[in-house]
């Protein structure tokens, strides 16, 4: 909680132009993130041989943070200015199986052979982003943004090998421990679209609010070496806001919402028809001045 109140002056998503006050409105909020584009699904094999499985889960993140919205009377005065910032952690296993059957010429016996990788994957990851949203009508306004997005995966490996030894028909088993790896990528992006907030009472306690942007992304990878899943990439794709904020007080309104990003890949290994996601319902509470 210490963590959630500090970061109230950082900011998540496109705060609506509904600011409670003219000049400033600090908000603090968290997001339950599903992140598939951290999720290392491409995380190496285990060179095992014929067949295969993997199994990994989306990470899901509590990111935590909050925002700063400013307008002035004086200076672009239908413009108000967002900054953001959340942070969350999580942590999720990555296996990944294999195994191959030896056959030996001339001889009536075979050997079995079977690997298992075991990667507990930490991740820790950062929002930071900026908004101007400008007001077209008591409904629309404009909204343009930058976004960065920073994370990092710290993982050790473990792999165990069985082989059946034909000759003595015992099971051979050695285990390996990799060295602590750190990969990870930074994500630059440019955003722009729409926001309307709509009044759905006479005195506009409460209020729809749906925002929908299209951007531009280039990922860079931090380690190439120890998470070749996150390689240099470029992306195009929405990033969609729906929900509603009910006003408590003259100055304090509490907002729910969910936000997706769809990360359609235009280079790098991905593939355009397979876009990566990041999604989740957030909650905000707001207090203007």
């Amino acid at each position: 909680m210490k963590c959630f109140c500090g970061a109230a002056a950082f900011a998540l998503s496109v705060m609506p132009s509904v600011a409670l006050a003219d000049d400033v409105t600090l908000a603090a909020r968290s997001w339950y993130l599903f992140d598939s584009l951290s999720s290392g699904d491409q995380l190496g094999t285990n060179g095992a041989g014929d067949t295969g499985s993997f199994t990994s889960e989306t990470f899901t993140v509590l990111m935590k943070g909050g925002s700063i919205s400013y307008r002035s009377d004086d200076f672009l005065p239908a413009t108000t200015f967002t900054a953001t910032g959340l942070f969350g952690s999580d942590t999720k296993e990555l296996t990944i199986r294999g195994g191959s059957v030896i056959n030996f010429p001339g001889q009536t016996f075979q050997q079995l052979m079977f690997s298992e990788q075991r990667t507990p994957q930490d991740l820790r990851r950062r929002d930071f982003e900026v908004t101007a949203q400008t007001r077209i009508n008591d409904l629309l306004s404009w909204t343009l943004g930058v976004r960065y997005e920073r994370a990092r995966v710290r993982f050790t490996s473990q792999v165990t090998n069985y082989s059946s030894n034909p000759f003595t028909n015992k099971v051979d088993v050695t285990t390996i421990v990799s060295a602590p790896f750190s990969g990870g990528y930074d994500l630059f992006s440019l955003r722009g679209g729409v926001a309307l907030a709509a009044p759905l009472n006479e005195n506009r306690r409460t209020l729809l609010y749906a925002n929908a942007m299209g951007f531009v992304g280039r990922r860079e990878n931090k380690d190439r070496i120890a998470a070749p899943q996150y390689d240099d990439a470029s992306f195009i794709g929405p990033d969609l806001t729906v929900g509603l904020s009910h006003r408590l007080a003259p100055n304090i309104a509490l907002d729910i919402r969910y936000r997706a990003q769809f990360f359609f890949s235009i280079s790098g290994s991905g593939s355009f028809s397979e876009p990566k996601t990041t999604h989740g319902p957030s909650l905000g509470l707001s207090y203007g001045f």
